[in-house]
């Protein structure tokens, strides 16, 4: 009975852990968020080895704030390839941050299952990394810091950095416009 409690506990962390880590390719842009990890090693018998390594692990901190308007996420990626005419070899680690200033306010209520709850606020994406580039010999620290608006629901006219639906499902447009230092 003790194993099974053991193996019973073993297996719920790191069942709980498989929803904070994250792997891809990286956690820099869009598209690269949405690939996979990668990892290639072709090693021949008479030529030199080549490989490919693309690979990005983040952490989801434990929320502190009970509304959810703060949120931390621990980031490393390297980045290595000997298959370009120029060779990439880089290390990055660093803190990701999201902070929502206040509370959405809902202004309008939706009057049928089409519509959706009307709402404003402001944000705040911050990014503070260290990067180290082994090919060009560089390293040091990095900071981003993006602030935007963000305002959704079916009383507005302008939907900013939300996605705008009609009616029957077709997507519209989404607008996000972001002023910062980087």
């Amino acid at each position: 009975m003790k194993i099974y409690t053991i193996f019973c506990c073993f297996l719920l962390s790191s069942i709980a852990a498989q929803a904070q880590i994250k792997i891809r390719q990286s956690f820099n842009d869009d598209e690269s968020i949405q690939n996979p990890a990668a990892f290639s090693i072709t090693i021949p018998k008479d030529k030199s080895a080549s490989y490919l390594v693309d690979l990005g692990l983040g952490y989801t901190l434990p929320r502190k704030d009970p509304k959810g308007l703060r949120t931390g996420f621990l980031v490393a990626e390297y980045h290595r390839t000997n298959l370009v005419d120029a060779e990439i070899n880089n290390f990055q680690a660093g803190y990701k941050h999201q902070w929502i200033f206040s509370e959405p306010k809902i202004t309008g209520l939706p009057q049928n299952d089409n519509q959706a709850a009307t709402y404003s606020t402001f944000r705040l994406n911050s990014t503070l990394k260290y990067r180290r580039d082994q090919v060009e010999g560089s390293h040091g620290a990095a900071a981003t810091f993006m602030f935007t608006y963000f305002q959704q629901g079916s009383d507005q006219k302008l939907w900013l950095s939300s996605t705008k639906f009609s009616a029957n499902g077709k997507f519209h447009y989404t607008l996000s416009p972001e002023a910062g230092v980087e």
